[in-house]
């Protein structure tokens, strides 16, 4: 089985990826491009949580795991954006932010079940 702090880092990564390539496609709206830079900048507060796994010990564990929520809600309301648009690259965004989103979900769920008894 894959380390979850692997897993959400290479996710992130991934996504961070497809951020970039829209934000500097010459074709890219303007619109494309901003929900492109929220959604990287997204990816890089989770790839600094994948980065410090010692986030998740202790007392600090519960507000963590609430702001790693929250990341993966700010993808969700990116990709709810996206769909509101007819951009050419809303297709990749959307897909993208789904499977941040997914990531963050399942990395959750294994920490959670790591520490319980």
């Amino acid at each position: 089985m894959t380390d979850p702090w692997v897993a959400l880092h290479a996710s992130l990564l991934a996504a961070q990826s497809v951020f970039q390539r829209v934000m500097t496609a010459p074709r890219s709206s303007p619109l494309d491009r901003r929900i492109s830079e929220m959604g990287f900048m997204s990816a890089d507060i989770g790839v600094l949580f994948a980065e410090t796994p010692g986030l998740f010990a202790g007392a600090a564990s519960e507000n963590t795991a609430t702001l790693v929520e929250a990341i993966a809600g700010v993808f969700a309301g990116l990709k709810q954006a996206g769909s509101r648009t007819s951009g050419s690259d809303m297709e990749d965004i959307a897909a993208v932010c789904d499977m941040s989103e997914t990531a963050i979900s399942e990395f959750l769920s294994k920490i959670t079940q790591a520490q319980s008894p």
